[in-house]
């Protein structure tokens, strides 16, 4: 019997169509930001800097254009919705947008080489596993109007070949979040387990992170092979055995942070300060980004208003927070967890992001 297919291969080329999902795709290259859609073969179109629709039979033919506006090859793509029509309209937006944070991630990268690379032994003696943080919010754009007065006074850490390094933080918890809700009463002594990847360098590290009573941060570190993802309970036991309080076997990846860093250390001051952008928060769920914030954290051995990074960051009235990557991941992705002590931490990060 003859198929379907056979019998009307115009219906079933239809059917094909709207069965497949097209992403847009952003590229940067030299010509500008371009985009490229998914062909129903899974290949991709190309290039598409110019979009002209016409309509064949309830079915969009896309025609790119190129530079010069010439017509290049019509590619039919699946049936268009009024909603798709819509969307597909925002592209040239979303292309600027795209351009736009494509150069200022240049311009925070470039803004990390004024600095001179820090030696070895330098950094050795700025480690501060025990320390007072402050934290600061500000919106990377920003940055340069504080970064740049600093310059005689610090000297940046060079990851690999670059000052601007690419980490990833996978956060350990338990079922019912003892670490984030421990943080959210302020219970102290409170701890955080988490394994981390200086990618640059080709480092993992299973860190610990213990807040005092007083107030003051002690670190301890694990060096584990590059590219662990997942401790055994076993392993986490073996590891974790000289925190009797932390509740090893217990311990699961729960949230996974992507940023880049940007490192400073004092020269003459015993002080760290990093710059954090570019945060992605992640579950098994989904994700949410803060692309255009940026987290500037002073590491000092006491706490001292006199450096010249908490003078520039004060005397700009950057707004001081008492913030936790994980609480602020913990909010956007996880919003059925009630954290009221950070929701004003959130606002003022929406606020400074508009996002």
């Amino acid at each position: 019997m003859e198929s379907q297919a056979l019998r009307n291969p115009a219906s079933a080329q239809k059917n094909r169509l709207q069965s497949h999902q097209y992403e847009p795709v952003f590229q940067e290259t030299d010509a500008g930001v371009h985009y490229s859609r998914l062909n129903v073969s899974g290949g991709f179109v190309g290039e598409v800097p110019v979009l002209a629709y016409s309509w064949h039979n309830g079915l969009c033919l896309e025609r790119a254009r190129d530079r010069k506006g010439q017509s290049t090859h019509p590619c039919i793509h699946e049936s268009i919705t009024r909603r798709s029509v819509a969307h597909d309209k925002n592209l040239a937006y979303q292309a600027r947008t795209c351009r736009a944070k494509t150069e200022l991630n240049r311009h925070v990268e470039s803004l990390a080489h004024i600095f001179s690379p820090a030696s070895p032994e330098l950094l050795e003696q700025r480690a501060l596993l025990k320390r007072v943080d402050t934290k600061f919010i500000c919106h990377r754009e920003s940055l340069p109007s504080v970064l740049t007065p600093l310059q005689a006074s610090y000297q940046a850490a060079l990851s690999g070949s670059t000052m601007d390094a690419p980490y990833r933080t996978i956060y350990l918890d338990t079922e019912e979040h003892r670490c984030l809700t421990d943080h959210h009463r302020g219970r102290r002594p409170r701890f955080k387990v988490r394994i981390r990847h200086h990618l640059a360098r080709e480092l993992t590290y299973l860190e610990v992170k213990v807040k005092g009573s007083k107030g003051k941060t002690a670190k301890d570190r694990i060096q584990l092979p590059f590219s662990t993802e997942e401790l055994s309970p076993e392993q986490l036991t073996e590891a974790l055995k000289g925190y009797p309080e932390i509740p090893a076997e217990d311990l699961r990846p729960r949230m996974w942070i992507e940023f880049n860093r940007i490192m400073l250390v004092g020269i003459e001051q015993e002080e760290r300060i990093t710059i954090d952008t570019n945060l992605v928060f992640r579950d098994q769920q989904g994700k949410k980004s803060l692309s255009d914030l940026a987290v500037l954290e002073v590491k000092q051995r006491k706490q001292s208003h006199q450096s010249p990074s908490m003078k520039a960051l004060r005397s700009r009235q950057y707004v001081q927070l008492s913030l936790s990557k994980y609480v602020t991941g913990a909010q956007l992705l996880w919003p059925e967890i009630p954290l009221n002590r950070y929701k004003l931490n959130l606002r003022e990060i929406r606020r400074m992001t508009a996002c």
